[in-house]
């Protein structure tokens, strides 16, 4: 029995020593609001992140990505349904993933974009077109591209929602932290960084944890008074 309350001791402590190792980590990473960056990713397979701009003149049609010719291990097909009424409609409406001639999901988009389209000009003379956009990044670190599309944004905070790649089903499931701003992702210690608020004075930071199961979880948080002046301190999320 003693022995199996020191075994026990020492595994826990194995356990804290491991989170400090990482908690020090945090506190020598100074995270970057200017880009996306991938740090530590040497050996890891991370697919380029690309975004897809839909812009219309007409009033409704729909777009249709082939992921197999971006990644062949891909094996369905996106097609985006989307209808710009004005420059306050989001314009995107549904992502509609296909295999063949099956419909696996359809994602509604309504509930999670308030952001409105962009106004571009491509030719001139002529009209401007509206326009929004769908980036493909790996989010969770498992060499699959996964799904951002843009929330909402005002002032300097940008939020986006996020739909993550599960292989097995072959779709894409929304990422409950949504909607936020990712902005750094460590592939050595499998962490990747949000920032949650940001003014002149003051900026909030979360660190997500990928776990053995390429899942996402809330690690630790920090605030940031008058950026670049204080340490950076992170607190543990229990």
């Amino acid at each position: 029995m003693k022995k199996l309350l020191i075994l026990f001791i020492i595994l826990f402590l194995f356990s804290c020593s491991q989170k400090n190792n990482i908690l020090e980590n945090l506190n020598l990473f100074a995270p970057s609001l200017d880009s996306q960056l991938y740090s530590d990713c040497e050996n890891f397979n991370i697919p380029n992140h690309f975004g897809v701009q839909i812009c219309s003149e007409e009033s409704t049609t729909d777009t249709i990505i082939h992921l197999s010719k971006i990644d062949n291990r891909f094996q369905i097909q996106l097609n985006i349904e989307w209808e710009f009424k004005n420059i306050r409609d989001n314009g995107l409406k549904y992502i509609n993933i296909v295999k063949g001639e099956k419909l696996l999901k359809k994602i509604n988009l309504d509930s999670y974009i308030q952001e409105g389209p962009t106004e571009e000009t491509y030719h001139v003379p002529g009209p401007s077109l509206l326009c929004n956009k769908i980036d493909f990044m790996d989010i969770n670190l498992d060499s699959y591209l996964d799904i951002r599309i843009l929330s909402k944004s005002g002032n300097s905070n940008s939020f986006y929602s996020f739909w993550v790649y599960n292989p097995v089903e072959e779709v894409f499931h929304y990422w409950n932290e949504s909607p936020i701003n990712l902005v750094n992702f460590n592939c050595k210690d499998q962490m990747i960084y949000s920032v949650d608020f940001h003014t002149a004075d003051y900026t909030l930071f979360t660190a997500y944890k990928i776990d053995s199961a390429k899942q996402l979880e809330k690690y630790a948080e920090q605030e940031v008074v008058k950026w670049g002046e204080d340490k950076i301190k992170w607190k543990l999320i229990n």
